[in-house]
């Protein structure tokens, strides 16, 4: 019986395009957000998590929802509710006003 033999080429083609296919599915596009604030040299933390100071770039996936929190002594912290996709911006800048309680 040479029939399995010779659906072996048609299988490792179907096996490779089903492994392609599931990989595509499951890759998220992601995206380079650069956060800048006035004064520079503020800390961002992303989620809890500091990740840097202003001027700062975030890689982060397609539809990711996140908390970016930017401080700097003197001047009131802001947070800012972020959601990646195409239509957000690359570049975000933040104006720091200053916290008259720190006076």
């Amino acid at each position: 019986m040479k029939t399995p033999f010779a659906l072996t080429p048609i299988l490792v083609g179907l096996l490779v395009l089903l492994a392609f296919a599931v990989g595509s599915a499951f890759a998220q596009e992601s995206h380079t957000v650069t956060v800048n604030s006035v004064p520079a040299g503020a800390s961002v933390s992303v989620n809890g998590r500091r990740v840097g100071k202003t001027p700062v770039e975030l890689v982060v996936s397609q539809g990711a929802k996140l908390d970016a929190t930017v401080e700097l002594p003197g001047y009131k912290p802001q947070t800012l509710k972020l959601e990646a996709n195409p239509n957000s911006p690359i570049e975000i800048m933040i104006q720091l006003e200053l916290d008259d309680a720190s006076e």
